[in-house]
This record gives structure tokens, C-alpha cells and sequence, in this order.
């Protein structure tokens, strides 16, 4: 079997193997990029995501699209191949044109309605969350690392016979690029220690000149497990952005979440950010929910498309429903995202707050679900 690529001409190794081998072989391990694009007046908001899982042999895709009221998804799985440049499966593919600055999207026409090109520019240098390690027992069921990134949109998507224009003066975009190990697919078999299940919150926020990123884990008894805030400058061309990252990056020393749930389900009703710099000096960021997307629509603890799951060669499905039909006490419909309107008492933004809480979580008189 072939094994070399032409990324082994490069002085970039990490173990004694051939880049495309893992430097674990548990099944979990995965390399996927992830992506979002919205416009403040809340007409669309669309998803993206393609990942790699070389110890299962899967490669798999979602793209979701929330517009009038109606979320319509497109899933695609096969075998993913050594060569991952770019990275494809089915009618979807990834091109990286010019690493950590412009990536294309390009979703073929297809038998689920949706295709469409889209082209990602970066108006950030990247923002490096810390490394993310979870036990159950004795066991590392996560050791990941993410960076996000902050840009624009330009391109055209076609979905349910309709072609929306997405236009780079109007919609903004987040990168999240994540690898390492994380719980995939069906659950595993339980033993006497489960895994942790932590409340997740993630948001990023554009200001008029600036990126905010927040990120908090939290176990079942609401202490934290990985903390994370960041303030990164904007720039208005992807030519003006400095490095991979920017030497401006600001990095607050403490950070709260506070959310008020809506009665009934474990959705944000309303949230607060609070960050603090090192002299003490406390923002308080207010967000309020403007409409949800469920994650499911790109897999995210989907019943029938959980991530890294061999379904078969170049298998393809569409699915279709209204967020605001959808029953809270669902396991699939736990994990969402926010389009938000932020302010700080001084000036508003717009952006994303995600959530995900599965199990109990004493702060909020969550029993397990």
C-alpha cells in the first residue's frame, strides 16, 4: 500500500512515520475543519464541515443551511483516501488556496437540491485555544487542539430551488480547525467510570475593529474544566492580516459564563461573557439570541449521521425540519448555535454563542438526559 506524500519532502514530522499515519492509533482520532457564515439581518446562517478519521478509514461532510425558518442539511460519507489534498468525499470538497487566509468550498450538484461555491477569507490571524485533555478513569477520552479564525464569505449556495447570493460585504465567517482524539460516533459500551460530559460554551463575537473569543468547559458540578478568552484586531483585507498570528492578540486573565435557559429546555434564553484583564478591569458582554441553528445538521450528535461512522461508499442524504418544532428533551437537539446581537455598554457586535450540555449539570438543576 503507498504510503509517501508529497508533504514528506518537508522537514514537518512528528514521528518516525510517513505524515499521513497518526501518531495514535485510537479509533477516535480525527482531523476535521468546521466552518459558519451568517449576516446580521438573521436571512440566513449557514454550516460547514468536512472530517478525516484515518484509524476508522472514514471521511464525512455536512452542509446546513437555516433560511426561513427551515433548516434543509446535506450529509455525505465514503472511505477517505491517503491522499487528502483536497480534502472530498462525494459531491463536497475542500480547497486550501492559500493556508490560514482563503479556503474554497465546492458542493457539485447533487440529488439533495443543495450545491453551491464558496470561498472563505480570512480577516484574522488565528486564534489557538489550549489543548483540551478529558478523562474517564484512567483513560484520555479527549486530547484536542483547535484554532479559530475570523473572516468573510463571497460565493452563491442553491438550496430548495432557491439561490441565495452570499455577498463578502455582508456575511461573516468562523473557521474552527480542530484535531486529535474526542468521543465519536454510537456511544461505547458504559462501564462503571463514564466519561465526562461537560457543559460546552463557545462564542465569537465581531466588534467594529476586533474578534472576541470566549470558550468554557465545565464538569457536572460547574467547575471549570478548560477556560479560554481572547481579543483579536480585525482587518478589512485579507492582504492587511500580519501572521498566522497577530502579535496585537490580547489575551484577558479570567473569564465567567452566565446563562438563563429557556424554561423547559437547556436552549440560551440569554447569556453573559464577563472577561477581566490583568489590572482587574472587567468587561461584561451581553448576548442575546437571535435564532438557533441545531448542530445536528452537520452531524453534531445526530441519531442517524454521528460523525466518523462507516456508512458505506459515497453515501449521500438530505434532511429537512424547523428548528421551532423540534422537541428540547431530545438528545439530537441538545447541540446548538446562536446567531447573537452582543453589546458591552459601549458598542454592539454581532456573532455566535454554541452550547451543549448532555448530561446533569448542578448550576442549572439539569438532571441527566
Amino acid at each position: 500500500m503507498a504510503s509517501l506524500s508529497l508533504f514528506d519532502e518537508y522537514p514537518i514530522h512528528q514521528t518516525s512515520e510517513p505524515v499521513y499515519f497518526p501518531a495514535t492509533s485510537d479509533r477516535n482520532f480525527y482531523d476535521r475543519n468546521w466552518f459558519c457564515g451568517f449576516v446580521p439581518d438573521q436571512s440566513y446562517y449557514f454550516g460547514f464541515t468536512i472530517g478525516v478519521y484515518p484509524n476508522r478509514g472514514v471521511v464525512d461532510a455536512g452542509f446546513s443551511v437555516l433560511a426561513d425558518g427551515v433548516q434543509h442539511s446535506l450529509c455525505a460519507s465514503g472511505a477517505a483516501p491517503l491522499d487528502r489534498v483536497p480534502t472530498r468525499v462525494g459531491p463536497v470538497q475542500l480547497d486550501v488556496e492559500k493556508p490560514m487566509r482563503r479556503i474554497r468550498v465546492t458542493i457539485a450538484e447533487n440529488d439533495t437540491g443543495i450545491h453551491g461555491e464558496l470561498v472563505f477569507s480570512a480577516r484574522t490571524a488565528a486564534v489557538k485555544e489550549p489543548r483540551q485533555v478529558m478523562w474517564s478513569g484512567s483513560r484520555r477520552t479527549t486530547d484536542a487542539t483547535r484554532f479559530n479564525q475570523y473572516g468573510r464569505w463571497s460565493g452563491q449556495i442553491t438550496v430548495d430551488g432557491r439561490t441565495i447570493e452570499v455577498d463578502d460585504q455582508h456575511c461573516m465567517g468562523v473557521k474552527d480547525r480542530s484535531w486529535g482524539v474526542r468521543i465519536l460516533g454510537a456511544p461505547e459500551p458504559r462501564g462503571p467510570i463514564p466519561p465526562t460530559r461537560p457543559l460546552f460554551v463557545w462564542s465569537q463575537i465581531f466588534w467594529p475593529d476586533h474578534v472576541s473569543h470566549a470558550l468554557g468547559f465545565d464538569d457536572s458540578e460547574g467547575r471549570p474544566l478548560v477556560r479560554d478568552a481572547a481579543e483579536v484586531p480585525l482587518y478589512a483585507r485579507e492582504a492587511d492580516v500580519p501572521g498566522v498570528e497577530d502579535a496585537h492578540e490580547r489575551r484577558p486573565a479570567f473569564l465567567q459564563h452566565r446563562i438563563t435557559y429557556r424554561p423547559g429546555t437547556r436552549w440560551a434564553e440569554s447569556a453573559r461573557i464577563e472577561t477581566s484583564d490583568a489590572e482587574g478591569h472587567i468587561r461584561s458582554i451581553q448576548l442575546e439570541p437571535l435564532l438557533r441553528f441545531q448542530q445536528r445538521g452537520l452531524g453534531y450528535g445526530h441519531k442517524d449521521w454521528p460523525h466518523g461512522e462507516w456508512r458505506g461508499e459515497d453515501v449521500l442524504d438530505y434532511e429537512r425540519f424547523r428548528p421551532a418544532d423540534l422537541d428540547p428533551d431530545e438528545r439530537h437537539n441538545v447541540h446548538v448555535q446562536h446567531l447573537v446581537r452582543a453589546t458591552d455598554g459601549t458598542q454592539e457586535g454581532i456573532g455566535l454563542l454554541e452550547q451543549f450540555i448532555l448530561g446533569p449539570y448542578k448550576p442549572a438543576g439539569f438532571a441527566d438526559l
